[in-house]
């Protein structure tokens, strides 16, 4: 994130919407090859390890082909099609490409033995690296080839260094490769992994495309405001994933032993997740303007409403996570997926047609499919639950859309910055009574 600010600060917004644009170029690609085979991998190792040779063998030799074969359409795609004449990036994307798979395989097998210490440890030294040469090399000498390239190559020689590490320490040996039932192998892997895969490619569709509508339908300066703006909401939808993730296990074991319980705990925790993201939403998102011009410039001061309204939205992927974490939990994947792939088409089209009027048009594309999709997410959410005491969570909604409502007013009235202030502070008082979070914690924590 350091490393993001100073880059945008330096950069002019067309050779940051070009950074963003190569970074998700090298991101889309590597999900597109890596075949989802990454979980599959870890999951079949850490139950029997004496299938790691085999396995290792036959994801290096069959990814390895389909790599290639995916940058080899990445170039006659860019040259022929988008007639990309850029050499150097699109040498670049490759490597990166390349690199990532080398980094995926060795660390799969080693999380599947549950050693997680050497990639954690080099991940945690090269982005230090990258983070300090970025910020000790002078302004000047900053130009978007030579941050591209020590990017990539910062991650090559990361991923060689676990490569060499794994071996050096017999983590991985020369004799784990040998070929056993080369094809039964990866059909038995792929059959288990293509929904893993099947969902990386619809992320694709929400999270990177968007970058690429940008750039096709408007130009790279909105890529550059976007991608400010969604580099600032990132670690708030990190820190969700987490806290859904953490919550999961607990979700499953109660379903099984105490149903009512359950009920309650979905409902209480729900209620806590959309009362403290409503009051949390509002309050960033009324300063959204002085919150870019403090971090990124007066380059990116126009976006305060482009980062408000991208905050509201990262409160709506909550709820959709929320909703997809209970699915989970109570045995309902397939139905999760249809669910999934129905949003993804709905959003994409919103996602297109909102891109051609920039940035700001993407993100309030955003809340309004974010608000079609979830529609009918949670009418097939609160059939499939059936909760006893779904009542409860309609007062945290109707606060959601109020200060959504007065956010985007304030937003669009411009109003001096002393006003918002006092509306900041008086929806957190307006929360603290309508939610008395002192007594919804206490329940959390009984349910717990």
């Amino acid at each position: 994130m350091i490393a993001t600010i100073k880059i945008a600060r330096i950069f002019t917004t067309d050779d940051y919407g070009l950074f963003s644009i190569i970074i998700v170029n090298a991101g889309m690609l590597s999900t597109v090859s890596l075949l989802g085979l990454r979980n599959i991998v870890i999951r079949t190792i850490a139950r029997d390890s004496s299938k790691k040779k085999s396995i290792l063998f036959s994801v290096i030799i069959f990814r390895s082909i389909f790599v290639l074969f995916v940058a080899l359409l990445f170039i006659i795609i860019g040259v022929y099609v988008l007639e990309e004449k850029s050499s150097l990036f699109t040498i670049l994307i490759i490597v990166f490409v390349f690199s990532q798979h080398l980094w995926d395989i060795i660390e799969s097998v080693l999380f599947g033995e549950e050693n997680m210490k050497p990639s954690s440890i080099l991940n945690l030294a090269f982005t230090s690296l990258y983070v300090l040469v970025i910020l000790i090399t002078p302004d000047k000498y900053l130009t978007l080839s030579l941050v591209l390239m020590f990017f990539i190559f910062n991650h090559f020689i990361k991923s060689l260094a676990l490569f060499i590490l794994s071996g050096f320490f017999n983590l991985i040996r020369l004799k784990d490769f040998k070929i056993i039932n080369l094809f039964v192998i990866l059909k038995n892997l792929f059959k288990e992994s293509w929904p893993y895969y099947l969902l990386g490619i619809l992320t694709i569709f929400t999270t990177q495309l968007p970058f690429l509508f940008l750039k096709w339908n408007s130009n790279l300066e909105e890529v550059a405001f976007y991608s400010a703006s969604f580099k600032l909401i990132q670690p708030m939808q990190l820190m969700i994933v987490l806290l859904l993730t953490a919550i999961f296990p607990r979700f499953s074991k109660l379903y099984k032993s105490d149903y009512k319980k359950f009920s309650a705990y979905v409902v209480i925790t729900l209620n806590f997740i959309v009362f403290l993201g409503s009051l949390m939403s509002f309050i960033l998102s009324v300063f959204g303007e002085e919150i870019m011009l403090l971090i990124f410039g007066d380059k990116y001061i126009e976006t305060g409403f482009l980062f408000s309204i991208l905050i509201w939205y990262s409160l709506l992927f909550s709820i959709f996570n929320f909703i997809g974490t209970v699915l989970g939990s109570i045995d309902k994947q397939k139905n999760l997926m249809y669910l999934s792939i129905l949003y993804t088409i709905i959003l994409t089209v919103f996602l297109w047609f909102g891109s051609k009027h920039g940035a700001t048009g993407l993100a309030l594309a955003f809340i309004v499919g974010g608000f079609v999709n979830m529609t009918y997410h949670w009418k097939y959410f609160a059939n499939k639950i059936k909760l006893t005491n779904l009542h409860k969570i309609y007062t945290p909604f109707i606060l959601f859309l109020a200060l959504l409502s007065i956010s985007i007013s304030t937003l669009y009235m411009h109003l001096e910055l002393i006003y918002r202030l006092l509306l900041g502070i008086s929806s957190i008082v307006v929360v603290w009574l309508i939610t008395r979070p002192k007594k919804l914690i206490n329940e959390l924590l009984v349910v717990t």
